[in-house]
């Protein structure tokens, strides 16, 4: 990908603080030119062969 180029990475965090932190970092090292912030994401996943749920947040990364 050329320099003109953008990726959207998508993650998720146990909470917002933790979001925040990363999110500003990433802007402060200038690995991010915007970090939005979704709070109250729910993910719904398989581990250890059962069904889990967790709430956090979902930083959108630009």
């Amino acid at each position: 990908m050329g320099m003109n180029g953008m990726i959207l990475v998508l993650c998720t965090f146990p909470d917002e603080v933790q979001a925040r932190q990363i999110g500003t970092s990433l802007v402060e090292k200038q690995l991010a030119a915007c970090v939005n912030l979704l709070p109250g994401v729910e993910s719904i996943y398989r581990w250890n062969g059962a069904c889990q749920n967790m709430l956090g947040a979902l930083p959108n990364n630009r």
